[in-house]
């Protein structure tokens, strides 16, 4: 069972894809959680970051949020890499980002990483065990292999 602050950033990650002020609001409940690990606080602080490029207009300032956003969440990977949900967001980037900003290094390690989570079976996180597979198998980046071997432990 995780923290009721990290379900709520799961539940703003989701919606700052739909609006500025839902990016906004996980900004806000990035700074006021305290009961999550500091390192997953700064991996949604980075994604926080990143989200807000989808809503400016001026492609200087576009670039500064992505930059901060980025070093935010290579930052909060590199003190917990074990950490499959900082990997799952830094996917999430990756996967949708254009290929002129240079940020898609990991997605082959990261797709590997999830994938294997996923086919552990392990789901002792049930929520971040779902926001992974309903990602995965919605995206468009997982070969035809991968997407038969989540659809089937899907069920």
């Amino acid at each position: 069972m995780c923290p009721a602050a990290l379900q709520q950033l799961r539940l703003d990650f989701y919606a700052a894809e739909k609006s500025k002020t839902s990016v906004n609001v996980l900004k806000r409940d990035v700074e006021s959680s305290s009961d999550i690990g500091a390192a997953l606080l700064l991996g949604y602080k980075g994604i926080a970051e990143i989200l807000l490029c989808k809503y400016l207009n001026d492609p200087f300032g576009k670039l500064s949020h992505f930059r901060t956003g980025k070093k935010q969440l290579e930052n909060a990977i590199a003190a917990d890499d074990h950490n499959v949900e900082l990997h799952f967001l830094r996917y999430t980037v990756q996967t949708n980002v254009p290929v002129f900003l240079g940020y898609h290094s990991d997605e082959d390690a990261d797709r590997q990483l999830l994938m294997n989570y996923l086919l552990s079976g392990d789901k002792a996180d049930s929520g971040l065990y779902t926001m992974v597979m309903e990602y995965m198998l919605r995206n468009g980046s997982c070969s035809k292999p991968e997407l038969q071997q989540l659809k089937k432990i899907k069920g």
